[in-house]
């Protein structure tokens, strides 16, 4: 597979995913080997009807075109047919750089933006008193990604202001929602330039479309954003290398 990358993508931790048909031999199954650009995974073994995902650093891949490669690497099945795959799990609009210039004016576009918009403008930079005080972000999540990989969701608050003379004065309370229910809440607000970083705990997101909602909760002033990111969070085994044990 060739997978062209922006900057921003190859920043983010991803995961290839694959479903699997049957083998060549009932009961039989075979060995993959996955490539991503220059770094080879230890082959792995599956069956039939069989999902499996490799968590993909961000260090493996590369601004430009990434060379995926699924190799079959040994049996006893001769062979093992694919049902389908995916790439993906993280998405990033808008460039970490501090600034919101690659949002639109708030006002000029609606409250909700999909991250497969490739058009940044239609996103508004800031959420403010009145009627723009929410922003919400839409994507969707295959359901063997929601059962199998852990999630974070992270953006840099980059500028808070109020018009001249008026009260409250900045940092802004705000809040953070997931499908619905609350993430984050800053009841005093925080400083600009501040990272979030928010892991979701299992239950808050779900196959199929989710959402996040930005939320501005002062009577006066403006909140911006540098950008909004979803990334897979590391995968760590649970157990020193070679001392698994099995039982079934």
């Amino acid at each position: 597979l060739k997978v062209p990358l922006t900057a921003a993508q190859a920043n983010l931790n991803t995961v290839f995913h694959i479903r699997t048909l049957d083998t060549a031999a009932a009961g039989q199954k075979v060995q993959l080997r996955f490539v991503v650009n220059a770094a080879t995974n230890p082959p792995v073994r599956i069956g039939a009807n069989q999902d499996f995902f490799w968590p993909i650093p961000k260090s493996q891949l590369a601004s430009g075109t990434n060379t995926f490669t699924l190799s079959y690497a040994g049996g006893p099945a001769a062979w093992i047919a694919l049902d389908w795959m995916e790439l993906g799990g993280a998405w990033q609009v808008g460039i970490d750089n501090n600034s919101a210039t690659d949002f639109i004016v708030e006002g000029s576009a609606g409250d909700h933006f999909f991250i497969t918009d490739p058009d940044w403008k239609h996103l508004e930079r800031a959420v403010v008193q009145g009627s723009d005080s929410n922003t919400v972000l839409h994507f969707v999540l295959s359901p063997e990604m929601i059962q199998n990989v852990t999630f974070s969701y992270s953006t840099r608050i980059v500028q808070q202001g109020c018009n001249a003379g008026t009260q409250p004065t900045p940092p802004f309370p705000f809040s953070i929602g997931v499908n619905g229910r609350i993430l984050y809440q800053s009841t005093t607000g925080l400083p600009d330039n501040t990272l979030l970083n928010l892991p979701f705990a299992p239950g808050d997101l779900r196959a199929g479309e989710n959402d996040i909602n930005l939320m501005f909760n002062s009577t006066n002033g403006w909140l911006q954003f540098d950008f909004h990111r979803l990334d897979t969070q590391p995968w760590t085994l649970p157990w020193p290398a070679g001392s698994l044990f099995y039982l079934r």
